[in-house]
């Protein structure tokens, strides 16, 4: 097995940094508080709106070619045990063709739901977390 350790990795010419192709990383980053509505930390996100309990909808700043990109999602809950499962997800309609999509070159909406929760079994209902992760991938206009 071969390793490789590096503290810069440069182009050929050995002065520019590495050209990535356009599928190879990140295009945005998410890191939103749905309880207190503050964005903690974001890349190519220019805003996120509060649309309604467990909805938001996040902005970017540089637009996708289309509304076929990546968003994937990962709810975080901090200091509570009885929260339950939770999920969070794309809301709405995912046609990009759609006036009503949940996904354009522009925005994502985004809703979480909390699952039964470990106190009181209660039935699935929405739920906003102490952290809404989005990692979005895809080509950029």
């Amino acid at each position: 097995m071969s390793e490789l350790r590096a503290n810069t990795i440069s182009a050929a010419n050995g002065t520019s940094p590495v050209t990535l192709t356009k599928q190879e990383a990140a295009k945005g980053l998410l890191n939103y508080n749905q309880i207190t509505d503050t964005v903690t930390n974001s890349f190519n996100n220019s805003s996120v709106s509060d649309d309604a309990t467990a909805i938001f909808t996040a902005t970017h700043i540089n637009n996708y070619s289309d509304a076929l990109y990546y968003p994937s999602t990962l709810p975080v809950i901090q200091n509570s045990v009885s929260r339950g499962g939770s999920s969070l997800g794309i809301s709405g309609t995912m046609n990009p063709v759609s006036s009503s999509a949940s996904i354009t070159s522009s925005t994502t909406k985004f809703e979480s739901v909390r699952l039964a929760s470990q106190a009181s079994a209660a039935t699935e209902s929405g739920a906003e977390y102490d952290r809404a992760i989005v990692i979005t991938c895809g080509d950029l206009a």
